[in-house]
């Protein structure tokens, strides 16, 4: 319990003592309802060393404060002003505090600190709890300033206009300036004071600082430009909106160290769609609002599958649809989208709902092949787009050091912004299974999960399958699951495979997009899972397979062999002959295949979303941290341009469609002079006139012209 204080009346003629590390503190009254001036001093004589004397100002003559006790304070009233002013010319540095200020244990010193910090200092501020452009909220934590402390960088954020609560101010400033100015005693000049000192100050050559590692609780002080110069308030108001400052910073990291991390991510991606993506940004979502205290927003799309939404209400997810988001609501400290960004529009939305990005870039196969795009110009579009985006990014998640490689390779990303974080499957009930249509029950086949892009490498798959059959007489099938896309796609290759050897005809069943009840029952019912992928930018299937109790044929390179043991790969890239020697002992039941699968079980293990959790946290409070980049701001407007660019071309080809098969009346030879184009136009005007006059040409316009 903070002790009562009495006080006395300052002498005339009295000079105040102030210790070499000491300040005159001086505590300006105020009489309104809710600034307690007793409990603001019972906190200052409690945590204020000796050696700097506590001076009340605006205190009234005859009002008497406190109880009896030691004298720890010294009162000034406006009969006294020469005392006062004796007081503040003292050879000491001065603290302007409001009486609305609840100041922590060893204040002065660390106030002090940053406003010792650079010979240029003037003045020093703390993040305060109310008013100012340092506000932060306390959201009833029993020690915010040590909660502050524990997360403060100590950058001494600079700042236009210091206080108004709390003002460290050097003595050496006060010479320079040529002293305090005098705009009264009371706590309604306290907020003229703090600005003319601070203007003074950089007006003078000196800058002004936040002490962020300092927090002081505060009753609200209502608008913190009010009252001020419109020249000053235009410079306060440039520390409070400046979200590119270490000012932002400061605040961003106090807000969520005492209120808890706010994070959004970008899940439009979960719809009736099955794929790695999906399953990773689920798993992503319940695993933050399982193992972690972040307050989790998700963005989804309206065709949101039920699956997903159930799973997430039940998890305690706010969910918002792309409508309210892009309309505009509160930014969160941190926006994370967990996949690649495939146009400027995806980011354009991450903008408005976070305060940092943090990107997913999964991998950069997209990037490297111009075939996966409908036009040579899509490819460049999107390989511009993928460089602003993680231009932009304040931090950027691989999923494996392979992943790494790449797009450190491509000058993507610097290193020392780029976290590696995997992925995992979280232990839940098994869906219900359901027989996929044309599924082959009843007989052994080796599963094949994935769209049909080449990179996935099913032709691959088939050969492997032809060779299990035709020189180890195993009798089973090979099951392809997943969608063809419109480009990139091995399905021609496939069939012409197929064509050339009839013997795959009957060895391959493609089922095509599969739901996740059908998925259920194929891995339930797979001998084994083939990955034959030539590059992986993680690959959840080998922890599907281990989950299953399937075993799992990949090829030991890129991130596969991250995820899994190497010493567990069969494929042996790519020459199906031996590959399949090494899968064939895999598909009987004995030794081999149980010590396949214990391994695979063991290696799945170490993915845990609750160590991964912890790693994206972290990963979201190094984006806050992270300093301001000047170069994000270009790629932010390459970006624009890059929308522009878009909405231009669909207007080109729309223009293109209108005017198809039309005839242009002039080309830069000329057909028709500028006479003769008007003349037909005002003949196309009169209906009646047109059809006598241009019969003719569309008569002659239907002869097909003769051949060169």
């Amino acid at each position: 319990m903070l002790p009562r204080v009495s006080m006395r009346w300052l002498l005339p003629e009295e000079r105040l003592t102030v210790g070499a590390d000491g300040a005159l503190v001086c505590l300006f009254h105020d009489p309104d309802v809710g600034r307690d001036t007793i409990a603001a001093l019972e906190a200052l004589t409690a945590h204020t060393d000796s050696g700097s004397p506590i001076v009340v100002l605006g205190l009234p003559d005859g009002q008497e404060m406190g109880a009896a006790g030691e004298v720890s304070a010294l009162s000034g009233s406006p009969a006294h002003a020469a005392a006062i002013a004796a007081a503040m010319a003292a050879p000491a540095d001065v603290v302007l505090i409001s009486a609305a200020c609840r100041v922590p244990a060893n204040w002065l010193t660390r106030l002090r600190a940053a406003a010792m910090s650079g010979d240029t200092v003037a003045t020093s501020t703390p993040l305060t709890s109310a008013g100012g452009a340092a506000t932060v909220a306390a959201h009833g934590q029993p020690d915010p300033d040590g909660v502050v402390a524990a997360v403060a960088l100590r950058s001494y954020p600079r700042v236009q206009i210091g206080g108004p609560d709390c003002l460290y101010v050097r003595r050496r400033t006060i010479d320079l300036i040529g002293g305090l100015p005098n705009v009264g005693t009371d706590a309604a000049a306290l907020r003229g004071l703090a600005a003319a000192l601070c203007t003074s100050a950089t007006a003078a050559g000196l800058v002004n600082v936040v002490d962020d590692d300092l927090y002081v609780t505060a009753e609200p002080a209502g608008d913190a430009l009010a009252g001020l110069p419109a020249a000053v308030a235009r410079m306060a108001a440039l520390d409070r909106d400046d979200e590119s400052s270490p000012l932002a910073r400061a605040r961003a990291l106090s807000d969520a160290a005492l209120g808890g991390l706010k994070v959004t991510i970008d899940a439009r991606s979960l719809t009736s769609a099955v794929g790695g993506t999906q399953r990773y940004t689920l798993e992503l979502l319940l695993a933050l609002a399982r193992h972690t205290d972040a307050a989790v927003r998700a963005v989804v799309a309206h065709d949101l599958s039920a699956g997903a939404r159930d799973a997430l209400v039940d998890a305690d997810v706010e969910l918002v649809d792309y409508e309210r988001a892009a309309a505009g609501i509160d930014r969160t400290h941190v926006v994370h989208r967990p996949q690649q960004a495939f146009s400027a529009d995806d980011l354009n939305l991450l903008r408005l709902l976070g305060r940092r990005l943090v990107v997913t870039h999964q991998d950069l196969i997209a990037f490297h092949n111009p075939t996966y795009h409908p036009s040579a110009d899509a490819w460049e579009q999107y390989r511009r787009v993928t460089r602003n985006a993680l231009t932009v990014a304040d931090r950027v998640v691989v999923f494996s050091e392979h992943s790494l490689s790449e797009v450190l390779a491509e000058d993507l990303v610097a290193a020392d912004r780029s976290d590696v974080i995997g992925a995992a499957l979280a232990p839940r009930p098994a869906p219900a299974a359901t027989v996929p249509a044309g599924a082959p029950v009843g007989r052994d086949f080796i599963l094949c999960l994935g769209a049909d892009y080449r990179h996935k490498n099913r032709l691959f798959a088939l050969r492997l399958v032809r060779e299990l059959r035709a020189r180890h007489g195993w009798a089973g099938l090979l099951v392809l699951a997943g969608g063809h896309v419109p480009h990139g796609s091995s399905a021609a290759e496939e069939r012409e495979l197929m064509a050339a050897d009839p013997s795959l005809l009957d060895a391959v069943v493609d089922l095509g997009v599969v739901d996740d009840a059908g998925r259920a029952w194929l891995m339930a019912h797979a001998r084994a899972v083939a990955v034959p992928s030539v590059v992986e930018g993680f690959g959840l299937v080998p922890l599907e397979a281990a989950e299953a109790g399937v075993p799992c044929l990949f090829a030991a390179q890129t991130s596969l062999a991250e995820v899994v043991a190497p010493s567990l790969a069969t494929f042996i890239p790519w020459d199906p002959v031996p590959s399949a020697a090494a899968v064939m002992p895999l598909m009987t039941d004995g030794a081999a295949r149980r010590e396949h699968l214990a391994e695979l079980r063991a290696g799945a293990e170490a993915w845990s979303w609750e160590r991964l959790a912890g790693q994206l946290i972290a990963t979201y409070e190094s984006a806050l941290r992270a300093p301001y980049r000047a170069a994000s701001a270009h790629a932010w407007q390459e970006l624009e341009r890059e929308r522009y660019l878009a909405t231009l071309h669909d207007e080109y080809q729309d223009l293109l469609g209108h005017i198809s098969g039309r005839i242009a009346l002039a080309s830069d030879e000329g057909f028709l002079t500028t006479r003769e184009q008007q003349g037909l136009l005002r003949v196309g005007a009169r209906p009646r006139l047109a059809r006598t006059v241009l019969s003719p040409l569309s008569l002659l316009g239907s002869i097909r012209a003769p051949r060169p």
